[in-house]
């Protein structure tokens, strides 16, 4: 039997949805704690603005995105470009769901913009990983001026 979700996880569910039903602009913590069925107080608790719950959702966005890189790894072969061909794949078999939040979120880091320093530091991690390996005969050379913008 799975476990029940924490309430932390919740609030990202309900943030998510009310996201994905009417845009990101109708996301509020009204909309947010009517819908989690908690006070506006208890959803401060967990979150002490609207920036730091959207922070953590687009932590949880990129999170999704590397566990989805693990579960595509074994589809290559064990070598230096694995990692990189299973981000890629991950990132183009996302499902529409998440797809459509990518799209949202981007909507709102538009006007603010430091939101995707958490983000920023997660592509300079793989980049990072990714250089360590050998990709001179790869669409390396590419592939990091097309990240690093």
């Amino acid at each position: 039997m799975a476990s029940r979700p924490s309430l932390y996880e919740h609030i990202l569910d309900a943030a998510e949805e009310i996201v994905l039903e009417s845009g990101a602009a109708h996301l509020t913590f009204d909309a947010i704690a009517k819908r989690v069925g908690i006070s506006k107080g208890g959803l401060l608790y967990h979150f002490a603005s609207k920036e730091a719950l959207l922070k953590a959702m687009i932590r949880r966005l990129v999170n999704c995105v590397d566990e989805e890189r693990i579960v595509h790894c074994p589809e290559f072969p064990a070598n230096e470009s694995q990692e990189m061909k299973a981000h890629i794949v991950s990132s183009l078999d996302m499902s529409s769901k998440f797809y459509r939040l990518f799209v949202s979120l981007l909507a709102v880091v538009a006007h603010n913009p430091k939101l995707l320093d958490s983000v920023k530091d997660e592509f300079q991690r793989l980049l990072s990983l990714y250089h360590q390996k050998d990709y001179s005969t790869s669409a390396w050379p590419s592939l990091s001026l097309l990240w690093m913008g």
